[in-house]
């Protein structure tokens, strides 16, 4: 099929506002917990100058950064970003960024400087506001930078390089912080704990209570010399950390950052972006799990894919045919269907169809055509063909059957009605959506959502959550997690057809 603006649609969509959200307080005047701020650390566009740097964030949506030391100023200020900026370039640094709606909240990764530099450092973040300064002190300067944080209001985030630098082991850094009240605290390089051997996830969870801000990261491998992609595409468990930090009620700012160089920067950050924002309304059980929607995804029917998802960026999963046009990689008796100008049609055998490979994590996305009584469906992780009814989840594709229950089209069959009607049309085509995440299978008919059905809540054999009874011959929350996927052929009930049959293993 044809993908149209696959993730440019999603992403303008939610960069149309801004990362920091005014919070309103609901009915009743409760106001909602904090939640985490979407920023970029101006080391990602190292290349370019601050002032280019700034018009690039806004370009993101995003209205919050943390600057670098040594950055060319850029936008006709000569020098570069230091605590020692004339005022008249600390003015005409201010008006760059009021253009562009982003303000400099942090200021670092500081190293090594003396208690005067420091105070210096401490000056300058406070002449544009900053709420943090990231650093990497010795131990020893500790007492001395914390006196400062109090008195100017300005707290200090401790970074970590990786290992062996000063702070890369975060239990240590949390017990050298312990002496210390919340002027001190952490900056949190979630791709340096990998690099360093640590997984993300679990050190964040140990490091949140100190945590002020985050160097936010997605890597290839949990090696030293690890690559940054795009957030939910690598390893580091980008949706549990987001779960983490909401459920932790997090108000601080998530700062992407990527430390290798890309020749798609540019996209890989929308698509972090578009990540932290579809995660912000993501049920957190489904983040928990790593489950966020695929990039580019949406329930409206005529937004549903965009084009140039991913292009060359690695780790981004890709769409492409189901079936060969010749169905030698289908399995199914000579003759009982054909695939014709892209329209797979069944020939009334009574045959279903098969792939002939297995699939885990996928999102199936086809059109389907049935005629006057027509009765189909498609098989969803089948490993027992012989007995698939019996053995793999069904989604229904019936015409003029029953309109309700768990025998109606558009159901799981025998297993969960679907949450709309779902009657399909006889001769119109219909765009059908699967997803299937581990336990989790969404549907979506013509844009509208069918189910989000949850099968660990199926914990019985042949019997629904409900107590009603079901085809499936042991508990749905047991059910193999990879298999084939089919397409049935009810033999004497009308022609059914497919076509623009693809999927995206997730």
């Amino acid at each position: 099929m044809n993908f149209r603006r696959l993730l440019r649609l999603l992403c303008l969509a939610s960069l149309a506002a801004a990362s920091c959200r005014p919070v309103s307080a609901p009915p009743g005047g409760v106001p909602p917990p904090p939640s985490p701020q979407l920023g970029l650390q101006a080391w990602t566009f190292r290349k370019l100058t601050l002032a280019e740097t700034v018009a690039k964030a806004a370009a993101l949506g995003i209205n919050t950064i943390e600057v670098y030391p040594g950055q060319q100023l850029g936008g006709g200020i000569e020098g570069k970003l230091n605590p020692q900026l004339e005022p008249d370039k600390v003015e005409a640094l201010k008006k760059i960024l009021a253009d562009n709606h982003v303000s400099i909240a942090g200021y670092g990764v500081v190293m090594n400087a003396t208690v005067e530099e420091w105070k210096q450092i401490f000056a300058f973040a406070r002449s544009f506001g900053m709420r943090w300064i990231s650093a990497e002190p010795p131990a020893d300067m500790l007492p001395a930078i914390s006196a400062m944080a109090k008195e100017s209001g300005v707290k200090v985030a401790i970074h970590n390089h990786p290992a062996p630098s000063r702070y890369y082991d975060p239990m240590a850094l949390m017990q050298t912080l312990a002496p210390y009240g919340p002027e001190l605290g952490i900056c949190a390089d979630t791709g340096h704990w990998a690099r360093s051997g640590f997984n993300p996830l679990e050190q964040l969870r140990l490091c949140l209570p100190r945590v002020i801000t985050l160097h936010f990261k997605d890597l290839d491998e949990w090696t030293k010399n690890a690559k940054d992609v795009p957030w939910g595409t690598g390893v580091s468990d980008a949706a549990g950390m987001l779960a983490a930090l909401r459920q932790n009620h997090f108000g601080g700012v998530v700062l992407m950052e990527y430390e290798n160089d890309s020749d798609h920067l540019v996209g890989d950050l929308e698509r972090c972006a578009g990540f932290f924002r579809a995660s912000e309304s993501w049920p957190l059980e489904k983040l928990i799990g790593g489950f966020v929607p695929p990039p580019g995804y949406t329930g409206d029917i005529s937004k549903l894919w965009a084009d140039e998802r991913g292009g060359a960026t690695p780790g981004v999963p890709k769409a492409g045919p189901l079936f060969k046009p010749d169905l030698s990689d289908a399995d199914s008796p000579a003759g009982s269907w054909t695939f014709t100008d892209g329209i797979l049609r069944s020939a009334d055998t009574g045959a279903a169809l098969w792939t002939t490979k297995d699939y885990g994590n996928f999102l199936l996305d086809l059109e389907f055509r049935v005629g006057p009584k027509a009765n189909s469906g498609i098989f969803l992780r089948a490993t027992d063909l012989a007995r698939h009814l019996e053995s793999a989840l069904e989604l229904e594709i019936i015409e003029g059957g029953p309109t309700t229950g768990t025998q109606a089209s558009g159901a799981l069959f025998s297993v969960k009605a679907p949450e709309l009607p779902a009657a399909p049309v006889a001769g119109r085509w219909h765009r059908c959506t699967v997803v299937a995440h581990d336990r989790n299978i969404v549907v979506y008919l013509d844009g509208r959502r069918l189910h989000d059905a949850r099968l660990e809540e199926w914990q019985h054999a042949r019997q629904n959550p409900d107590g009603s009874p079901n085809n499936i011959r042991q508990p749905l929350r047991a059910l193999p997690l990879r298999g084939r996927i089919g397409f049935q052929d009810f033999r004497g009930r009308g022609p059914v057809e497919f076509r623009n049959i693809t999927i995206m293993e997730l």
